[in-house]
Order: C-alpha cells, then structure tokens, then sequence
C-alpha cells in the first residue's frame, strides 16, 4: 500500500513503515502489513479499528448481553468474499453494521468491538487457518479454577468457538494479534498451535509494535531520521576485544548493544542505559565515534566507545528474554556483524580508524 495517502502524522507513519518493513524482512512467511484502507481510500493503522462498542441491546427483560449472543448477532450479519476491488479495505464496526455485511475481518473486528465492551481478554488475531487461507479470528483468554490461562478462538463465519490447542482448531499459523493499542508480531519458531505461547510480554516470542514503557516515546530528527544511540564496549583501552549481544528477535545472530533516544535525554545518556540494560556492563563511557546513518530503516546512531569496568551475572534483558553476551576479536566481530548487520561494521571500522589516529 505504499504511494497512498495516510491518515496517520508523518512522524508515526515513519515509524509504522520501519517496523514493519523489518519485521517483514525477517519473518518472511509471518509478513503482514500494519497498515489497512479505511472507507475513503486512506490507510491507517490496524490498531484505530478496535475498540470497546457496546453490543445492540437483544434482551428484552435483561440488559447483559452474554458473548453468545454477541457471536451469533455478528454471524447473522452477511458476508461478502474479498476481491480485488475490495481488497486491503477494512470497516469500522459501525460502517459494517450501517451496510449489514462486510468480510470475514470486518466481522471479526466487531466481535472484538463487542467483546472489549463485556471486559474480556479479546485482541483481533491475523493468521492463517482452513478453509479461508489468510483470515481473521477473534482471540480471546480465559482462567481455569487455578488461574490458569485459556485460549480460544471464534470463527465468525460459523460462530464456533474453539481451543487453540484443539486438533479441530481451524487456525493453522498466528502471523499477529491486534487490539486498540498495541500490535504484537508472532516470531514463535514453533508451528504447532499446541506448542504457541501467547504471553505478549514475552519479547523473544512476540515483537510488539509500541514498547509499552512510559518513556519509550520515539524520537526523530528534523529530517524524519529516528534518533538511537550504541556502544561500543571494549574489555580494555587496547581496544583489541569488543562486546556484542544477541538480538531479541534472532537470538542466533550477534549486535552491537544500542536504542532510541528517549524524550529530553542526551545521546550519551541512552548509550549508558541501553548497555547496561541489553548487555548489562557498567564501564567508563570515551569518545565518540560519530553519527552513522541508515537511510534505508531511516535512523541515525551516535556510537561511543565503553571501557567496561564490570560484567553484572544478570541484567535486565537475560532476565526477559534471555539475552546473551559475548567478547569477540575486532575481526571475528566484523564477521558476526556481516551475517545480521552489516551497517554495524561501520562503527568497528571507525574504531580502528580512530584509535590510530
């Protein structure tokens, strides 16, 4: 959907369009796009189609709606098979219930709609399942007696409702799930329904769209360049070994530690904090190396060099999703760098560029 007009601010839409393009690029078979059309041609993003609608009242004496009746009201509604005409377009749950028909996803954002009104756990899940191919579900959990979370499904085409883990389960692969804050991208190896995880806070398990941390604001530069800031961390001033640490979403590929600048927050700042939150090592922070930019994800990174002073046994990021560290040579980082992230060679290079200056 690229080239068309976009209801979202520049600044997100910037955002929106590295995210995805990333994701994408790494979970080919997982891709889609966090963007559809709305009613009059412009896209927006997944998230502004949920949220809570109350149900149409349908008892007479009794003013709770139960999730049945919600399920069955929206399956009565007609359905209409997507083209390429209609393709990419979606509707708000009132547009759709104004028309009295509308897709398989615009019935499955409706029942969402209806389910956040009832206070469930219910998000929109983009997926693949038998016989619609690439489709929509409505995912909702349950506790049991001893809290323990419960998945389901509704298939509003049939208005069944069914355990993910059910062999009878219609849903065959999890791309994303959606509600009106928040998209989380599935990057779970495992096919297996029976095998998913679905803790969104997992980040070695789900890539989510917006951090949910209150300072995780993303910040741009004049020219839409997404500020970051990394480190560089170096065992000694020899400069000879330097630290790298998996990635989160491939934690077979190594990285060079570094994030977004956070509102009011120096450059030097967030390499400090991103270290020792993604590697956890406490040092002393040297020179910079410069601003390297990336014009394809559209960011710029102001790399440091870190002389490590301590080595914590457990920080932040092992701590969530398992991430490691490890001390490479100069030249075996720059091959580690070259399988996952070839623009971080850059900052290896000005480092050995520098310290013969």
């Amino acid at each position: 959907m690229k080239g068309l007009p976009c209801s979202e601010p520049p600044y997100l839409q910037t955002y929106l369009n590295y995210w995805n393009e990333e994701h994408n690029n790494d979970y080919p078979e997982k891709n889609f796009s966090v963007y559809a059309l709305n009613s009059i041609g412009k896209t927006v993003c997944l998230t502004r189609f949920i949220r809570p609608l109350e149900p149409p009242q349908m008892n007479l004496n009794d003013f709770d709606t139960s999730q049945e009746q919600c399920v069955r009201y929206v399956s009565l509604i007609p359905f209409i098979e997507c083209n390429k005409l209609y393709d990419h377009i979606w509707l708000t749950t009132e547009e759709m219930l104004n028309l009295t028909i509308g897709t398989v996803i615009d019935h499955s954002i409706a029942l969402t709609c209806f389910f956040l009104a009832l206070n469930m756990e219910t998000w929109l899940l983009l997926g693949y399942g038998i016989p619609h191919g690439p489709t929509a579900y409505v995912l909702v959990r349950e506790h049991d007696s001893n809290d323990v979370p419960i998945h389901y499904i509704y298939d509003v085409s049939t208005a069944i409702k069914y355990n993910v883990t059910d062999r009878l389960c219609p849903l065959q692969k999890v791309f994303c799930v959606i509600n009106g804050i928040n998209i989380w991208a599935n990057i779970q190896t495992v096919e297996d329904m029976a095998l998913l995880q679905f803790d969104f806070t997992r980040k070695s398990e789900w890539h989510c769209l917006f951090n949910n941390q209150p300072n995780s604001i993303r910040i741009y530069d004049d020219e839409g360049f997404r500020r970051r800031a990394a480190c560089i961390c170096v065992r000694s001033d020899a400069e000879t070994e330097v630290l790298l640490v998996t990635s989160s979403r491939k934690p077979e590929k190594w990285i060079v530690p570094g994030g977004g600048v956070e509102p009011e927050e120096e450059p030097s700042v967030t390499a400090t904090r991103e270290v020792l939150e993604e590697a956890g090592v406490i040092g002393k922070l040297g020179r910079s190396l410069g601003v390297f930019e990336n014009r394809e994800h559209k960011h710029r990174t102001e790399v440091y060099v870190m002389t490590v002073t301590e080595e914590l046994d457990e920080w932040e990021d092992s701590r969530a999703i398992g991430r490691k560290r490890q001390w490479f040579t100069i030249d075996d980082a720059l091959e580690q760098l070259a399988l996952h992230k070839p623009v971080q060679r850059h900052y290896l290079q000005q480092l050995k560029r520098s310290k013969l200056t």
